[in-house]
């Protein structure tokens, strides 16, 4: 408020100090401004910019060796087992050894969602039955390069039922694999749960986390709150780690005294329920050729030594559908946030859909967004597991106006003039996002999620071949697809109360605040 009011009297101030022939002036400069943002640049000035061609991109995707594995160590090529998965990805890692575990989360129910990110949490910082967690973490660094816990959530391609997994990652020298197994063993199965102190702070490190998060991280909350009304998968994905998890943080943090021995007996059956072989586990593995040998022996009696746990898998159905949502906070600035689910209208993806979308995120955003809107960022997000398409605004201004922007896109696209030249580049764009650069471990991860959400080759490779053999009409014909999103979408918005409150002058939103107290 005190730089807002400082900036208001620095204005007033010059704007009293001119006379007639300065603000015409300033209204001619302000004129002129906005007569060059509307300008495209000339093709003469484009034809200096140094570009590729078409025929210069590679027409095949880039294939992750992945080879799926029995426990005997032979190469097979078959479906899926009804035991835990074995996949290793034989790639140059410079002698480290990646090692991924993949729990199914389907084996909890879904009001247990909101604790896996604690439980996390807290097998990686209370300790185990062997140190406290001072020592695990010297323990950590002296033997491996590092271990995480995160959950996997995303909307399955060749079937209804979510990919929803917790993924615990550490990584490696071969000769370390077992010691790397060891700390796996210990903090799965045998974490001290009963330190009410150490978690309580683990609890409020969450909780504070999340909420020093909410404006350097606005526009992928709002997308959380908007994929979560179009689908399981993305549903649970709030659960885990959107506002969700943080109201269930808010709310456990002022209840944690009153019914401590609840929460250590939560926690412990969430580790029985989840922690475990089978159909549940999946074992990714991403290492230099050679290496395998040295660590199929040591991971092998490892997730041998795993309980057996029941394949049951819970059929979680949450309350979905679009609604208009407003989320309040402390803040000069909004995050403004419209969504679509494309294949809930019927719409089947195209390759020329992304180009057609990176053209708006790009340009027609770009500019309406930022450049003339003011605020920080202005983009489109598509998920191609889930369907949704989601407009977001960064750090903005305004409310209404970029939700008008949104809603100018089919119109834009529908009428916008589009050389050959242009069509390329923006397939150029999108192919860059195919091939973007993964060094191994990562390559290994991504190799993982297709194979959990049933992401074949074949359809990759088709998609691609969609994007290179786009045209301009390809792109224009994406204008009637934005126009049904438009009349479909959802709004959530996450900002300041007094610009909610103007822009909810008829309450066609619905508003709750996002911090307590």
């Amino acid at each position: 408020e005190e730089l807002a009011a400082a900036e208001a009297e620095r204005l007033a101030a010059a704007t009293a100090a001119m006379d007639e022939s300065a603000r015409q002036v300033a209204r001619e400069t302000a004129r002129q401004l906005r007569e060059w943002q509307d300008t495209p640049d000339s093709p003469e000035a484009l034809a200096t910019i140094p570009t590729l061609r078409r025929e210069d991109l590679e027409t095949r995707n880039r294939i992750i060796p992945s080879v799926p594995l029995d426990w005997e160590g032979a190469r097979v090529l078959r479906p899926r087992s009804a035991g835990t998965r074995v996949l290793l990805h034989e790639l140059p890692t410079n002698g480290i050894a990646y090692v991924d575990l993949a729990f199914d989360l389907r084996r909890l129910p879904a009001e247990d969602l909101p604790w896996v990110s604690l439980l996390s949490r807290a097998m990686i910082g209370m300790g185990t039955a062997r140190e406290d967690y001072v020592r695990l973490s010297q323990r950590i660094g002296q033997h491996t390069g590092g271990i995480s816990i995160q959950p996997f959530t995303a909307g399955r391609l060749d079937d209804d039922a979510p990919a929803a997994w917790l993924v615990i990652r550490g990584k490696a020298t071969p000769q370390r694999i077992p010691e790397l197994c060891e700390i796996f063993r210990d903090i799965l199965l045998t974490t001290q749960f009963d330190d009410r102190d150490r978690f309580r702070q683990l609890l409020l490190e969450q909780k504070g986390g999340k909420e020093a998060s909410l404006i350097p991280a606005g526009h992928q909350v709002i997308n959380s709150r908007l994929k979560a009304q179009y689908g399981t998968a993305d549903w649970a994905a709030e659960q885990l780690g959107g506002l969700e998890y943080l109201f269930a943080l808010q709310g456990l943090s002022e209840t944690l005294d009153e019914d401590w021995p609840t929460v250590v007996t939560r926690l412990q059956g969430l580790r029985e329920r989840l922690i475990g072989r089978g159909a549940g586990l999946v074992l990714n593995v991403t290492t230099d050729a050679s290496a395998w040998p040295e660590l199929e022996g040591p991971l092998r009696e490892f997730v041998a030594a795993l309980p057996a746990r029941a394949d049951r898998q819970y059929d979680w159905q949450p309350t979905l559908g679009p609604h208009h949502e407003a989320l309040t906070l402390p803040a000069q600035v909004n995050y403004v946030g419209k969504a679509a689910n494309l294949y809930a209208l019927g719409h089947e993806l195209r390759g020329s859909d992304l180009v057609a979308l990176h053209l708006l995120r790009t340009d027609y955003l770009w500019d309406r967004i930022r450049v003339r809107g003011g605020a920080y960022g202005g983009f489109c997000a598509f998920d191609r597991r889930s369907g949704t398409l989601s407009y977001l605004s960064y750090r903005d201004p305004h409310i209404k106006q970029t939700l008008a922007a949104y809603d100018g896109a089919a119109a834009y696209l529908r009428e916008l003039p589009l050389s050959e030249d242009d069509v390329t580049r923006y397939i150029i764009g999108v192919i860059g996002q195919i091939d973007d650069y993964q060094l191994p471990d990562a390559k290994g991860y991504t190799a993982m999620a297709r194979e959990l959400t049933g992401d074949a080759a074949a359809p990759r490779q088709q998609l691609r071949d969609e994007v290179l053999a786009t045209t301009a009409a390809d792109i224009r014909a994406f204008a009637t697809v934005l126009e049904r999103a438009r009349e479909a979408g959802s709004v959530v918005i996450l900002g300041a109360e007094e610009a909610i409150a103007a822009a909810n002058e008829d309450g066609w939103l619905e508003v709750r605040p996002v911090l307590r107290g």
